[in-house]
């Protein structure tokens, strides 16, 4: 009796720990930036820049997280990563701005990296 209590607990503590927690979602790499005008920056990141096919979350904080607001409250965008985890987008900001980038891949939401805008 006592040896096969003892087998089930030891395949008990076997599964419990081949599972794993999972890793946190990283930050996406910073991106390339390319000046549109006065108000716009194109950012850019190539394959392996993101999760394949997750969401990246971009949001103006303004100038030290206090700027003026953008036209019509437009602080944020959002665009899919490719399947090599490439992207793009045009976002309003001007120069100085604080840019917070995440991505979100299913449930999952990474920390933030910060770029400031040229």
């Amino acid at each position: 009796m006592i040896r096969r209590w003892l087998a089930a607990a030891t395949f008990v503590a076997l599964v419990l720990a081949c599972a794993s927690p999972t890793l946190p979602l990283p930050p996406p790499e910073v991106p390339d930036q390319a000046v549109v005008d006065a108000e716009h920056v194109t950012l850019t990141a190539g394959c392996g820049g993101a999760e394949a096919q997750a969401t990246i979350v971009i949001q103006n904080q303004g100038v030290n997280g206090q700027g003026d607001p953008a036209p019509g409250n437009v602080w944020g965008s959002t665009v899919p990563a490719t399947e090599c985890g490439s992207w793009s987008a045009t976002v309003f900001a001007r120069a100085n701005d604080t840019l917070m980038i995440t991505q979100q891949y299913g449930s999952a939401l990474s920390l933030p990296a910060y770029i400031t805008v040229q």
